[in-house]
């Protein structure tokens, strides 16, 4: 098991290497690029500035940012972090499991906090990855995705974690930490920084007065970030005589679907009314820790 552990591992290395192309960013459209952090080694890197809030401010650039895992970081970018942004905290938001398994690289003045969006019993419970014959781990995930109740569950992953009261718990301290910044710089990241990296932006865009339909258009921004990597990726599968079906869920792995965190966000709104007012309630950080955000985080 200790052998398999650190093959995946290192197949989880590659992967996230392989997931941007040498040169991808400067093929991303004007606007897009304007958000990047342009850095090289790490995947889906951009930030919040830039976006206008229904008040007609301003998210505050260079302050608010989100990427995929930190493990495969060069020097060149960590210094980046280090000094162009000034990066003074880092939220992990894997698993303990994930986290011991492929951990961040470090960048310097930055502290780094596990604050894990899963349900860690659960992540106890289920069985570790296990090498496919033939030793090709891109089939672990189009395995998953053939699995008619896994593909079943798919548009409720977002609402589910909403949902949990241990996660809701833990976004409430991801919150208090970057509050404690007072408008130092925030990074937070998960795998491939977009379904729980994406739920925690979309909580901290809704909080800081951004309009829905805006915060789905960054959620979906990933989706360009990876479209060469998914592109690549269901080609394989196509090309191993899975279904349509069994092809549309593993594209859906590999990217984010907005219906999906839409509804999640219909939730938020149906219970509390907005996702600022899901901050500010439901999750706890009131009306003041509101108040806080946005004199930190809007011009």
């Amino acid at each position: 098991m200790e052998q398999e552990m650190k093959a995946f591992a290192e197949w989880s290395r590659r992967d996230l290497m392989e997931s941007q192309a040498p040169g991808f960013l400067c093929t991303l459209p004007r606007e897009i690029i304007g958000r990047s952090l342009l850095l090289e080694s790490v995947p889906n890197a951009r930030q919040l500035g830039g976006y206008v809030t229904k008040e007609g401010k301003t998210v505050r650039k260079d302050a608010l940012l989100r990427t995929a895992a930190l493990g495969v970081i060069s020097r060149e970018d960590a210094c980046t972090l280090r000094d162009t942004y000034r990066l003074r905290l880092v939220l992990d938001l894997r698993s303990s499991f994930e986290r011991m398994l492929f951990p961040d690289g470090e960048i310097e003045g930055a502290e780094n906090i596990s604050e894990s969006l899963n349900d860690e019993q659960a992540m106890k419970d289920l069985p570790r990855p296990r090498i496919p014959e033939g030793g090709d781990m891109r089939l672990m995930s189009i395995n998953l995705a053939s699995i008619p109740e896994v593909r079943k569950g798919m548009p409720g992953i977002y609402r589910n974690i909403v949902s949990s009261g241990n996660i809701r718990r833990t976004i409430t301290d991801c919150f208090r930490r970057i509050l404690e910044l007072e408008g130092g710089t925030a990074l937070w990241h998960c795998a491939q920084g977009k379904d729980r990296c994406g739920l925690l932006s979309v909580l901290m865009l809704g909080a800081l007065g951004v309009p829905d339909e805006t915060i789905l258009d960054d959620f979906e921004e990933s989706n360009l970030y990876y479209a060469p990597f998914i592109a690549q990726r269901t080609a394989f599968a196509a090309s191993l005589g899975f279904d349509g079906e069994t092809i549309a869920a593993y594209r859906g792995m590999l990217g984010v679907t907005r219906a999906y965190m839409a509804a999640a966000i219909d939730l938020m709104n149906s219970e509390c009314g907005s996702i600022e007012y899901f901050v500010r309630d439901a999750i706890g950080i009131g009306a003041q820790g509101i108040q806080e955000l946005r004199g930190h985080y809007l011009v």
